[in-house]
């Protein structure tokens, strides 16, 4: 009983989960539905025109990062869903193969019953007869009793008045012979009897003990069966689940591939805006969400990223804190495989995707645009380019190369488009004062690998 209620709540719970997930996704979907990306309204300035598509590209960035978490989910649902399909199916197995062994065992059960009675019936034909047969040998001693009995009665000198003493004498001497032997047979008999009731009782007891036997296996069949059933049952509602939640996932794909379509339209848009303003130059003033540059891949970098270095200033100098920990951003594990999504900064890149984590050595994030720029999954290949002061030759990846990079918070520009002696182009911003935890903090931002013009 406590297991069918075990059973009975789980499958409540998973029904209950995706119930949830198709509630999240209906209200995602209505609530948050532009169909057509807008552009700014005719009465904005270019900045005012860029904050507000920046404004629109991070609802949207938002939406993606949820239904990314989400999709995460249903793919971790779905793996332990036909997990537990593949548990059942082969519980099922094991229970088919059980029962075909406890068929055949009760169709041997029932062979050796018939067998059993066949030598009981025999027996007792067997029996039957030898007690005919005794009863007989008793009826035949009976009458030599009773002749020796007339004999002895007689008295002795009666023989000697018949004149034949010695024919009396030798009929006498045979019926004693006659009743010894019938005596011996009849003990014999008796001997005999008591063989055959023994035998017969084993076979009793035997056939008493087959029976209870093929009682006990029938019962367990019929257990078998019923638990057959309702594994096959679970199987069937885990599928059905299992195909419930690929229909929620298929609809999440393509709502993430709506909002990537609406996501480049408000990216083509605000590059035409920014292109117009042209890219800031050092000692210029920037808002939060300017755009300072372009990911690309110069000077010491191996595939199209972008090096993000935040730097904190603490008594009185600006040292390199892990973006992950500044309490500017906001994001899941914040390291390889997760996405640097806005928080009190924006992110420097739409669909920040980080590459390689914040450690020592390397005191930056690595990050990669998964929805800007090139993401047609292009390579570019060098033969002995001096990469970090190595000759390097290879193919390496172009994703995200030429979206736009943009400023995390309003400052100034200490120095824009610079190279380093790898090639490499950089853009350097010291930004105004934020507030965290109740506390003026300053930052500054440096940005590697920049696109060149």
């Amino acid at each position: 009983m406590a297991r069918k209620i075990k059973k009975f709540v789980i499958g409540i719970f998973s029904l209950l989960v995706v119930a949830s997930f198709s509630a999240v996704f209906l209200v995602t979907t209505q609530n948050n539905n532009p169909v057509v990306a807008q552009t700014c309204p005719t009465n904005m300035s270019p900045q005012q025109c860029i904050e507000y598509l920046q404004s629109k590209i991070d609802d949207i960035q938002k939406q993606q990062s949820q239904l990314h978490t989400r999709l995460a989910s249903l793919n971790n649902q779905e793996r332990n869903i036909y997990n537990k399909i593949l548990i059942t199916k082969g519980k099922i197995k094991e229970l088919e193969l059980e029962i075909q062994k406890l068929t055949l065992s009760i169709e041997i059960t029932n062979l050796e019953i018939s067998n059993l009675e066949q030598l009981v019936q025999k027996t007792q034909e067997e029996l039957s007869q030898l007690n005919l047969k005794l009863k007989k040998q008793q009826h035949s001693i009976l009458g030599l009793l009773g002749l020796k009995y007339r004999f002895s009665t007689i008295p002795w000198y009666h023989y000697l008045q018949s004149g034949d003493i010695f024919s009396v004498l030798e009929y006498i001497s045979i019926v004693n012979y006659l009743l010894a032997k019938q005596q011996t047979q009849l003990r014999y008999m008796h001997t005999l009897k008591s063989y055959i009731q023994e035998k017969q009782s084993i076979l009793e007891e035997r056939q008493k003990e087959l029976l209870e036997k093929q009682q006990k296996l029938e019962k367990q069949n019929k257990k078998l069966n019923e638990q057959n059933k309702e594994l096959a049952k679970q199987k069937q509602e885990q599928e059905q689940l299992l195909a419930r939640l690929k229909e929620l996932e298929e609809k999440t794909k393509q709502e993430l591939a709506r909002l990537k379509q609406v996501s480049n339209r408000y990216n083509e848009e605000l590059a035409r805006v920014v292109s117009q303003l042209g890219i800031p130059a050092s000692g210029q003033r920037v808002a939060k969400g300017s755009i300072i540059g372009y990911q690309g891949h110069t000077g010491c970098a191996y595939g199209s990223h972008l090096h993000f270095v935040l730097f904190k200033k603490i008594n009185g100098r600006y040292t390199q804190v892990n973006p992950a920990n500044s309490g500017l951003f906001s994001c899941g594990s914040c390291s390889y495989g997760a996405y640097l999504s806005s928080g009190l900064a924006r992110s420097p890149l739409n669909s920040a995707f980080i590459t390689q984590n914040y450690h020592a050595g390397h005191l930056a994030l690595d990050l990669v645009s998964t929805s800007a720029g090139n993401q047609s999954g292009a390579r570019y290949c060098v033969t002995n380019k001096n990469i970090c002061g190595y000759p390097v030759t290879g193919c390496f990846g172009l994703r995200g190369e030429g979206a736009p990079v943009y400023s995390i918070l309003p400052g100034t520009i200490v120095v824009s488009h610079a190279r380093d002696h790898f090639g490499g182009i950089y853009t350097y911003i010291i930004h105004d004062p934020v507030t965290i935890n109740g506390q003026q903090v300053r930052f500054a931002t440096l940005y590697v690998h920049l696109k060149g013009n």
